[in-house]
């Protein structure tokens, strides 16, 4: 089984899930945010924007 939360599991939850008969996996928000960041799950990218920085060094005489 698979238990998702937006917020953190329980410590009563977490000690279930950590027994070698359950089978059981907790996700929690800070876990899921960074998987649909890395994984790019549930969105797709727009557009990228670069950055850029003046390179003083290349206009100094």
């Amino acid at each position: 089984m698979v238990f998702v939360t937006s917020s953190s599991s329980s410590a009563s939850a977490r000690e279930t899930a950590g027994m070698p008969s359950k089978r059981i996996v907790l996700i929690d928000g800070p876990q899921r945010a960074h998987s649909i960041i890395c994984r790019s799950v549930g969105y797709q990218v727009e557009e990228t924007l670069t950055a850029k920085r003046l390179d003083e060094e290349a206009f100094e005489g």
